[in-house]
Formats: structure tokens, sequence, C-alpha cells
């Protein structure tokens, strides 16, 4: 039983990897919310939208109702980045089917072919959701929107940390750089003033003394790009943290 709930508890914290399978609108990405309206109601439609490319990725979302555009938006994603895209609709009577396109994705000067079309058909405009199929279904579309806006929050959190850790070790890696370039004049200055005693020895360059606990943190550093620069790495590596943490305080309590 034991090894059952921990395996549940991993099973979980892996769940947002299905969220970023492919580059586009992954499945099930698409929904909106309310669930039941009638005419006149402001309707909201999200699409979560992946970039899974190596390269920054420009989209064009578009929204259509059957055959009849409803609005499309332009959005740009950093590599391995998530954004929910939102649109607005007024309810009008009649029967409904709703579509998530991407029309357009280019990357790197190329024209992608992506993950597209996600369908979410609504009947009939005022139908109430009495049955439990219906407020089941409410229940999955607000779970949802919440669900893709804490992912595209932390994806965002993860882009902003990568971009502080890359610059950090590239401070780094220059003072590291620099250290090894002063001692390769060093030993030449050494190998000058032994083969010509008689001239004045070559002046020294300035070796800084260097601690060992920068080549640490510059390890450090490198492991934290690796991790953040890849989203199915980055939720890997948490969800495995987590499942180590969450299996300790288990057997440490339970």
């Amino acid at each position: 039983m034991k090894r059952f709930v921990l395996v549940l508890f991993f099973l979980l914290l892996i769940a947002p990897l299905g969220a970023f399978a492919q580059t586009g609108i992954p499945a099930s990405s698409f929904w909106y919310t309310p669930t039941s309206f009638k005419a006149g109601d402001t309707v909201t439609f999200t699409v979560l939208v992946y970039n899974g490319e190596p390269y920054e990725t420009a989209f064009t979302v578009l929204l259509q109702d059957g055959t009849k555009k409803i609005e499309e938006q332009q959005v740009i994603l950093a590599k391995n980045t998530a954004m929910p895209v939102r649109f607005s609709w007024k309810a009008a009577d009649g029967a409904h089917a709703f579509t998530a396109t991407i029309a357009s994705a280019r990357s790197n000067g190329k024209v992608l072919t992506v993950a597209s079309a996600q369908k979410n058909a609504v009947l009939q405009t005022g139908a109430a959701a009495t049955s439990t199929e219906g407020k089941i279904t409410e229940i999955q579309g607000v779970v949802k929107s919440k669900a893709g806006t804490i992912l595209a929050a932390i994806d965002s959190w993860r882009v902003k940390k990568l971009a502080v850790f890359t610059a950090r070790k590239a401070a780094l890696k220059s003072t590291i750089d620099s250290t090894d370039a002063t001692e390769k004049l060093n030993s030449i200055a050494d190998s000058t003033t032994s083969e010509q005693e008689d001239i004045v020895p070559t002046q020294k360059a300035f070796l800084p003394n260097i601690s060992p606990l920068v080549y640490l943190e510059f390890f450090w550093y490198t492991v934290l790009v690796f991790v953040f620069s890849s989203a199915l790495i980055f939720y890997i590596t948490t969800g495995l943290a987590a499942f180590l943490v969450l299996k300790f305080l288990y057997a440490r309590f339970v």
C-alpha cells in the first residue's frame, strides 16, 4: 500500500509533462468557461500553446466557430516555453462547434508544421449544465483553466531564472578563462627568463588568487542552466526531487 501511494504521488508530480509533449497545441489544451451560457454572455476560450523548438517561435492562433473566424492572435514564445492564449466571445443563439488552430508557426526563419486543431463543441447556446455529465464538464473546464495558468506561470518563472543562471555562469567562466590565460602568460615569462638569464627578466602578469569554490560554483550553475533550459528536464528533475521528499516524509511520519 505504501508503495502504491508513493507511485501515485510521483505520477501526479510528472503529470505536467503531458501538457508539453509537442510544439503547438497539445492534446486537451483547449477549453472555455463558463460551460453553460445564454445568448449575450461573454465566454472565455483558453488555448495553451507550447514551443518545444530550440529557437524562439512565432505563432498565429486562430479561434473558429465552425468555419466562421472569431478571432486570431499572434504570440511569440521563447524556446521550451508555454503560454495560455485567451479569446473572448459574445454568445449567440444556435449550435456551435469551436476549433482552436495554429494558423501559422515560424521558427529560425522556417515555417513549421505543428500540432494544431483542437475541437471543443457546444451543441446549443443556453443549454443548462443540469445533468451530472454537464456539471462534470463544467468542473473540468475550470480545472483545466486553472492548471493551464499555473503551468504557464511556472514556465515563465523557469525562463526568468534561466536568464539569471546563464548570466552568472558566463561571469564565472570569464573569471576562470582570465585566470587560465594569466597562468599561460606567466609560464611564457618563466620560459623566457630561464633562456635569457643575462637579459632583464620578462615581467610576469598578475595572477589573481582564484578560490576553488569558484570552480564549484561554476559547476553548480552549469547544472542549473542544463536543468532549466529544457521544460522536459525541468519537470522531470522537479518531479523526482519532490517525489524523494514526499517519500522521506511518508516513511518518517506515516
